[in-house]
């Protein structure tokens, strides 16, 4: 079987109302997050 990539964009509400907060994921033989710290966007 060829490899398989997944996204996986997760919506959820926020505490304060400052628009929608989303997750975003992909899974291709591990899962990987994207994250934001110090306004640097990066997987992990």
């Amino acid at each position: 079987n060829a490899p398989q990539t997944v996204f996986i964009i997760y919506m959820y509400k926020d505490s304060l109302t400052r628009g929608l907060a989303v997750t975003i994921s992909v899974q291709c033989k591990k899962m990987s997050t994207l994250s934001c710290k110090n306004k640097t966007l990066s997987f992990k």
